[in-house]
């Protein structure tokens, strides 16, 4: 045994030296390793032939001082002339270094202790990486193909929309902020208006959701008279004559006077209609600019009356709906779209000629339903009005030379009133001041807004999921709102309630 165990120690010694003996040759010199002096011989094969077993941290002393030699051109100067001394270094091919790299590694894994002495020395040093850019790009490539699998395993899988469950929806903090601008509301009369703060008299814009689809009807209204006035300043010329037939004149005054008139007298829903022209786009009959016209027309206990806005001390030119408008279409006029108007002309009351007109057909550009805004709700406080509104504003366009030129808007008040509010359920991005206030069962029912209940809490109905069944054979597969909300403040009023939440 004791035999056995001694060859078996040499065979691994000898092992140990032939790895290494790749790394380079050795001269015959002494060198000192942990302070004893070894001798080291080499024979002309180029054999490296050691006289003892050295450790691992002899081996690597040695390796660097060949190399330093080598770096300084010194190390041929030392040697017989018979003897050639060849040493890897870094620009060598990777074949080579991984080899002598692979060589190395296994060779400190037969000696742990050494190998764990030096192994974060080993992992610093560039020359004994093992991973090589061919298996940086091997696994790189492997990497890749396994997210193109995995993409399209993903993309072969049905895609199914989820939807998040929820028993309620209900936002504690947004029926807070409906109470409150229920009482701000409420709380602004036409006796006390004029010794309010402004900011008091103004709702935030989201109040007004809804609007331009429930007053569409109204906003046309302005914008019918906003393309009327666009066809009238791009198109007529106060000189022109087609034969026996003069052309339109300017603009007059009562004119515009009757057409805001008309608009408040055909619609019970507009309590106020105007045209405001900007500075010195108003012609006069005797050919002078006006600085401001503005004739504006308005319902009040009944009765209709128009006024001309110029005179007020504060010029609508300084309202803020006015400058937001001037502001965005005096330089830019993007959004506006072409018209064409095919006239004909007759030379009999029976209207049986078709000579067309000469400017066949007529075109002029003018803004669209979409073009114009609503403004947040206000309390108009001027002795005309006196109620919350919303105001429609409109642009029209003149022409100067080939250019369009901004001349002024038309506008509409509506009362907020009249707006039907929306409290069920909404998306985080819909501007609605209302939303998320409904007390329905999400669970069991749906949320659906009713008709006809204008600025009214509890305008709406809880339908019955399917599933699910109406309790009460009285006609009716849905619980409305307003008994709801009813019976939630006798609930928190301590009074009898048939909620049990």
């Amino acid at each position: 045994m004791g035999a056995a165990n001694e060859q078996r120690k040499q065979r691994s010694a000898d092992d140990r030296t032939e790895n290494y003996a790749n790394v380079g040759s050795v001269y015959r010199r002494d060198f000192d390793f942990q302070g004893r002096n070894e001798s080291y011989t080499l024979n002309k094969d180029l054999q490296g032939y050691i006289t003892h077993e050295p450790t691992v941290q002899e081996i690597v002393t040695l390796a660097d001082q060949i190399r330093d030699l080598k770096k300084q051109n010194i190390l041929q100067t030392m040697l017989p002339q018979d003897v050639t001394v060849d040493f890897l270094t870094s620009r060598d091919d990777h074949r080579d270094r991984n080899s002598v790299g692979f060589q190395i590694e296994m060779f400190y894994q037969k000696d742990v202790n050494g190998h764990k002495q030096l192994s974060q020395k080993l992992l610093r040093s560039s020359n004994n990486i093992t991973l090589t850019l061919q298996a940086i790009k091997d696994s790189v490539t492997q990497i890749r193909s396994r997210h193109i699998q995995r993409f399209e395993s993903s993309r072969s899988k049905p895609q199914v929309r989820r939807r998040r469950k929820r028993a309620s929806v209900y936002d504690d903090q947004a029926i807070d902020r409906m109470l409150r601008l229920l009482r701000q509301k409420s709380s602004v009369t036409p006796d006390n208006c004029h010794s309010l703060p402004n900011h008091r008299l103004d709702l935030p814009g989201d109040v007004a959701y809804g609007a331009s689809s429930q007053f569409e009807s109204e906003g046309r209204t302005a914008l019918r008279l906003a393309h009327f006035l666009s066809m009238y300043l791009q198109n007529v010329m106060p000189d022109e004559n087609f034969g026996n037939l003069r052309g339109g004149g300017i603009l007059h005054i009562d004119q515009m006077f009757a057409e805001v008139l008309a608009n408040v007298m055909g619609n019970y829903k507009i309590y106020s209609s105007g045209i405001f022209f900007d500075r010195y786009t108003f012609q006069d009959q005797d050919r002078s600019f006006r600085e401001l016209f503005g004739p504006e027309a308005f319902r009040y206990k009944g009765s209709f009356y128009a006024v001309n806005t110029a005179g007020y001390s504060k010029q609508y030119i300084e309202q803020d709906w006015f400058s937001m408008a001037k502001s965005r279409f005096s330089t830019n006029t993007m959004g506006t779209k072409v018209y064409k108007l095919r006239a004909y002309l007759r030379s009999d009351s029976n209207g049986s000629s078709t000579a067309k007109h000469e400017h066949f057909p007529v075109t002029y550009k003018a803004a669209t339903y979409k073009l114009g805004f609503w403004t947040r709700p206000y309390f108009r406080c001027d002795g005309y009005v006196n109620a919350w509104v919303l105001k429609y504003v409109v642009p029209f366009f003149g022409v100067n030379r080939r250019k369009l030129e901004f001349r002024g808007v038309t506008t509409v008040e509506v009362p907020l009133n009249l707006l039907e509010i929306n409290q069920c359920p909404m998306s985080f991005n819909v501007p609605n001041a209302f939303k998320n206030t409904a007390r329905c069962d999400y669970f069991s029912t749906k949320c659906v807004p009713l008709a006809g209940f204008p600025f009214m809490r509890g305008a709406y109905r809880c339908n019955c999921r399917l599933g699910f069944e109406y309790w009460h054979s009285d006609g009716k597969f849905w619980i409305e709102g307003s008994l709801l909300e009813l019976e939630y403040e006798k609930k928190k009023a301590g009074l009898f309630s048939r909620l049990k939440y």
